[in-house]
């Protein structure tokens, strides 16, 4: 076979090839090259197939603007050419600039804590709960108890907000809750009993009643006079449950005085109140009662900062106190309800350098103390550590 056979017969193959009834739908492109050389006179035509490139019709669903047939988009994926692919990034949202916290201000929200010392609220085992409060950074604790009947130990944890929370968890057969153990033990309940001193309601003489609760542990009460001197505040017992206190009225030409009457007259009662009943100022109420003793009390804080204390006279000029809440955006401080921005916080009065308190911070070898004064307002005492100044504190 010669090379103009091979032509022919090259030619004729790829000619059905292009009308198959299968690739009616494709357009088909052929591209063939040539080459001649001349050798002694004689022209050879040497015939060579470089490329078939087949261009696939797009089918009309492509094209009608709508997401159909099996398309990921409109008019794109499935059968039709893959979907374009757009990269952008999000830019947040513009943010007020918030104040900007230096150390030492006073400013910053102190962060809650709170550390159970038996985590597995072992009711065997004597615990306690210590921590600080988120509103003002006062620190607190407190300790695993018994109820008074010694079926039940009191136990102390911390709840999901880090604040103490109290559960009852009872001991069991065979134990009770010890008063002074703090945990529940092998052993068995008493009786409980009760004793006066003083046979009952006697107001002529200062008794004391004794209780002797099922688990061994004891309590005391006394008998004692009310603030106007007019009254014994008469101790006794409600059976073995309780000790409870009644008024006897001492009669005319007698006062008390220390828990019992005696004769005298009821010297002048007086009571004082330097603020009166305002929480945003701290006061002090002070005079003399019915006894003739004197007293003095000043208002003060609760341990969170939230309530204060405040101290008033009643119209009878007998002293008295009411837990008033601070208001929204106040904190109590030296006895008075103070707005927040200008609430100064020092847990650390003493200004012991190895001591970290509120506010305090280190620059260098230097220790920056806060003091808080009596209006809020906060001044620096600076000492110079002998070693390293870490975290507010000498080392």
């Amino acid at each position: 076979m010669n090379k103009r056979h091979l032509f022919y017969l090259t030619t004729s193959l790829l000619l059905p090839l292009a009308l198959h009834p299968t690739l009616l739908s494709a357009q088909w492109r052929t591209t063939k090259t040539q080459t001649s050389t001349t050798t002694m006179g004689t022209v050879t035509v040497k015939p060579t197939i470089t490329t078939i490139t087949p261009s696939i019709s797009v089918p009309l669903t492509c094209k009608n603007g709508k997401k159909d047939f099996g398309e990921t988009g409109i008019d794109c994926g499935g059968k039709c050419a893959p979907c374009k692919t757009t990269t952008f990034t999000i830019q947040p949202a513009s943010q007020p600039k918030l104040p900007q916290i230096t150390p030492g201000s006073g400013t910053t929200q102190p962060q809650p804590s709170c550390t159970d010392s038996d985590q597995s609220n072992d009711p065997t085992i004597a615990g306690s709960v210590s921590g600080t409060y988120s509103s003002n950074g006062n620190s607190f604790r407190a300790w695993d108890t018994c109820s008074s009947d010694g079926r039940y130990v009191i136990e102390t944890i911390c709840d999901s907000n880090n604040l103490p929370q109290f559960i009852s968890t009872p001991c069991g057969e065979g134990h009770i809750c010890k008063q002074g153990e703090h945990a529940c033990q092998s052993g068995t309940l008493q009786e409980p009993t009760c004793t006066d001193s003083d046979g009952g309601d006697n107001a002529s003489v200062a008794g004391t009643v004794t209780k002797q609760n099922a688990n061994g542990g004891v309590q005391t009460g006394k008998d004692g006079c009310d603030p106007r001197g007019i009254y014994v505040l008469e101790a006794y017992c409600d059976g073995t449950s309780a000790i409870k206190v009644k008024y006897l009225a001492c009669p005319t030409g007698e006062i008390c005085k220390d828990g019992a009457c005696q004769p005298g007259s009821p010297p002048e009662i007086s009571c004082t109140d330097t603020d009166g009943l305002d929480k945003n100022t701290a006061g002090t109420v002070s005079g003399k009662n019915g006894s003739g003793a004197t007293f003095s009390s000043t208002d003060h804080c609760s341990a969170d900062g939230l309530f204060v204390h405040e101290y008033f006279c009643k119209p009878d000029k007998t002293p008295f106190s009411e837990k008033l809440p601070c208001g929204a955006g106040q904190l109590c401080q030296d006895g008075a309800c103070r707005d927040s921005p200008n609430i100064c916080i020092d847990t650390d009065p003493n200004n012991n350098p190895m001591v970290q308190g509120g506010g305090d911070y280190c620059e260098g070898q230097q220790l920056y103390q806060l003091n808080c004064q009596p209006d809020g307002t906060q001044t620096f005492s600076v000492t110079t550590c002998s070693g390293q100044c870490v975290n507010g504190e000498c080392h």
